[in-house]
């Protein structure tokens, strides 16, 4: 066997510079990794130079790894496409979601998870902006309630 087919290259971004890359980094190198790129912004940026080097580094029969889905890609869409562009001549591995794409059940979970991923990013950003107009309306609910309690209150003491 080839020794370049048994090359695992691994991936790990944080969001913002103030956040650690360690944990993800001591992982990458437990599951094998010898070369590993790191970017440190946002994943919904589109320039992300450490991924791109990574693109241009791994070759066909490498092991893409990366710590979580998460860290790898923006959204479902970019998932997918970045699935084919692998297209089976780079397998992916997600550790934190025990993902190989070497395999059909991997590559058919690799699909689930990113729309799961997808989902829980859609309900947070939408939990978000909904955020303080459902405060406003629970601070509002509760002085509602409590003046009825207060009415209720005098017109059982009346009794």
């Amino acid at each position: 066997m080839d020794i370049h087919q048994l090359h695992r290259v691994g991936y790990a971004r944080v969001s913002s510079v103030g956040q650690n890359l360690d944990s993800q980094i001591d992982a990458l190198k437990a599951a094998g990794c010898k070369k590993i790129f790191t970017d440190k912004m946002t994943g919904s940026r589109m320039d992300r130079p450490g991924w791109d080097q990574l693109m241009e580094y791994v070759r066909p029969g490498d092991v893409l790894v990366v710590a979580e889905l998460s860290r790898m890609t923006r959204s479902l869409m970019h998932l997918l496409e970045t699935a084919q562009a692998l297209d089976r001549k780079v397998n992916l591995v997600s550790l934190r979601e025990n993902i190989d794409t070497n395999t059909a059940t991997g590559r058919c979970f690799l699909s689930m998870m990113g729309a799961i991923h997808q989902m829980e990013r859609e309900l947070r950003a939408e939990r978000a902006a909904a955020g303080p107009g459902l405060c406003k309306g629970a601070r509002e609910d509760r002085r509602a309630a409590t003046h009825r309690y207060r009415q209720v209150a005098r017109c059982q003491s009346a009794l």
